[in-house]
């Protein structure tokens, strides 16, 4: 049986410490964004939680210091890691040829395979199809399939996460709540808030998924 997981994670930064220093096997963390909004958010979270811990002291400028020190010191760690592969799919055609086509035996991946067993950790994939015509329980249901499919012949782990966005605070479309919003049955058929008969995320998720509490019980 596959090991499948929805984890709640706050933000990018927590999902990528979590993957750097709470994993003791290989992982391939897949972006589901353009390499620069993965940055932007990975900076915005890094910023918010530099705050927090300077809110009595610290300047706005000395803030901003810190903050690029830790955003270099984060993708250096994660460039030079032979434990985690960084991949982006900026869209749903990327992510599903991608996982289509993985075989950890593959040059590609040697670093990640010759380790042992691998997590696949998937970041912002409901929030990848809110974006587009596919954000129904058909579309969704066709890439969680692939999903599972492809985590089973790696003999992997897939962990899924959607992550707050920390540049639009209040972006009610992004983060763990994306999983109770509404999806029209077929692909290409009316928005959610046109009407008409629909299934949550989260319902369509659990026929293959099991649901985590926080990152505090995450184990990628």
């Amino acid at each position: 049986m596959v090991d499948a997981r929805v984890s709640s994670v706050a933000w990018v930064a927590d999902l990528v410490d979590a993957v750097l220093n709470n994993t003791s096997r290989p992982a391939i963390l897949i972006v589901c964004s353009t390499r620069a909004k993965f940055l932007e958010q990975l900076s915005a979270g890094l910023s918010a939680r530099a705050r927090d811990a300077q809110t009595e002291a610290s300047s706005g400028g000395e803030v901003q210091v810190n903050n690029q020190h830790l955003l270099t010191k984060t993708i250096g760690v994660l460039a030079n890691s032979r434990r985690v592969h960084l991949v982006f799919c900026p869209s749903l055609g990327h992510f599903r040829a991608y996982l289509s086509s993985l075989r950890l035996s593959r040059a590609t991946d040697q670093n990640v395979a010759a380790c042992g067993t691998t997590n696949i950790v998937v970041l912002d994939l409901i929030a990848l199809h809110y974006m587009s015509s596919e954000f129904s329980a058909q579309g969704l249901s066709r890439t969680l399939a692939l999903t599972i499919e492809a985590t089973a012949r790696n003999a992997s782990s897939i962990l899924l996460c959607e992550c707050n966005d920390a540049v639009v605070l209040q972006n009610p479309n992004r983060g763990h709540r994306i999983w109770d919003l509404h999806l029209p049955i077929l692909s290409g058929s009316s928005r959610p808030e046109d009407g008409g008969r629909q299934l949550s995320a989260r319902h369509v998720a659990q026929r293959w998924f099991r649901f985590e509490a926080d990152i505090a019980t995450m184990s990628v």
